[in-house]
């Protein structure tokens, strides 16, 4: 979002959270509002951050449904199915590795590097593949510009919204709220005025780096997994959604190293 730079302002209990999730709803409703008035019947809002409960249920959303909670099946991209006209990645960041503002690939507790089909990549990339699947084009995305630069390789039919220059990956140069409003409000209006067409699904290679070899010992029990190195692991779906569903369940499995003393 416009304006976050650090840790505090996204992790619940911290000093700015209050804030964070402010910046937050204001983008979201900018979002919810315009689809509204595109014409959008049914909005399905998944709060993916960290717990999955971000989303204040007392402020209005237009036509929307929300899923909060951890444990998703589908996890960032639980609800979606072919029903769906577009989908809309909000607030979105850049590849762990890279200089866009807090930068990160779902944990970076966990996750040292993803590549998909052997290119590095971050949740725009591994989410896609399960949009694609189902033929849902991705619409917009909106983050920093590291971020959109980075889209424009997984997400070819998807508008780009910058609303922050990253300087470094807790400094940048950003619109102010209100702006950043109007811009996504704008920019979802005319993303969903000129809906393309999706890549078509495909197989998937999904290589993982983790932060120690522990993870990849766990991850390693997977049936497909290969282990190929201390801290690698390898794996391949036949579908975008099958090699997402692969990387879910490795995700949870390696996590649970994290607290191993």
């Amino acid at each position: 979002m416009a304006g976050i730079v650090h840790w505090d302002q996204i992790t619940s209990g911290s000093a700015d959270y209050g804030m964070g999730r402010r910046l937050l709803m204001g983008e979201l409703s900018a979002v919810c509002r315009a689809a509204a008035i595109s014409g959008a019947q049914e909005i399905l809002v998944n709060d993916a951050h960290a717990t999955m409960r971000n989303i204040d249920p007392e402020e209005p959303l237009e036509r929307s449904r929300i899923l909060t909670g951890h444990l998703k099946p589908m996890y960032m991209m639980e609800g979606l199915d072919e029903s769906f006209d577009a989908a809309i990645f909000l607030g979105y960041h850049g590849p762990i590795g890279s200089a866009s503002v807090l930068s990160h690939s779902y944990s970076p507790a966990i996750i040292w590097e993803a590549r998909i089909n052997g290119r590095v990549t971050g949740e725009t990339g591994l989410n896609a593949m399960v949009a694609h699947y189902y033929g849902v084009p991705v619409v917009m995305i909106t983050g920093d510009d590291r971020t959109v630069d980075d889209a424009a390789g997984w997400i070819p039919e998807a508008r780009g919204v910058a609303v922050k220059a990253s300087i470094t990956r807790f400094s940048a140069s950003s619109l102010t709220a209100a702006e950043a409003v109007e811009l996504i409000f704008d920019s979802t209006q005319k993303a969903l005025e000129e809906i393309g067409q999706p890549p078509a699904d495909a197989p998937a290679t999904v290589e993982l780096t983790f932060q120690s070899a522990d993870m990849a010992v766990l991850a390693g029990w997977v049936p497909g997994v290969e282990r190929t190195g201390e801290r690698t692991i390898r794996f391949r779906g036949e579908t975008g959604l099958e090699a997402y569903r692969l990387f879910v369940m490795v995700l949870f499995l390696a996590r649970s190293a994290v607290d191993i003393r």
